[in-house]
């Protein structure tokens, strides 16, 4: 398994893994779906819990960043070219700004997208992959 989360799963597939997984497809509850639709992902990233991107084999985009809404200015700054810059370091921070019209005042708000992984240590493997460890592995 490369990620589990409470409503997605993410592996590598091989013979081996295709065969458990295989077993918990279904429609029903607690069985697994294809929300990929057939498709399978040829580029997967992720800068800490919650925010990750991916590429499809079809060339399809998406992502998911905790905390901001999607929408085309973020879906245009938060590619998942920026989110690998944005993990290798180059990038300090990415800034989404948001108008919301209340009716008494309006307010401009930004939020500032960063890598700030604190949940394990980071390990190195090449100049294109990381791996993370508990503390106190």
């Amino acid at each position: 398994m490369f990620v589990i989360a409470i409503d997605s799963i993410v592996y590598i597939e091989n013979e081996e893994t295709k065969k458990i997984v295989d077993q918990y497809i279904g429609e029903g509850l607690g069985e697994c779906t294809d929300e990929l639709e057939g498709n399978h992902m040829k580029f997967w990233c992720s800068a800490q819990a919650k925010d990750y991107g991916y590429i499809l084999n079809n060339g399809n985009q998406a992502g998911k960043v905790k905390g901001f809404k999607v929408n085309a200015e973020s879906e245009q700054k938060m590619t998942s070219k920026q989110r690998v810059k944005l993990i290798k370091g180059p990038v300090n921070n990415t800034d989404i700004n948001y108008n919301r019209d209340c009716k008494i005042i309006t307010k401009h708000m930004v939020k500032q997208w960063a890598f700030k992984f604190d949940k394990g240590m980071i390990r190195t493997i090449s100049e294109n992959e990381i791996d993370t460890l508990p503390y106190g592995y």
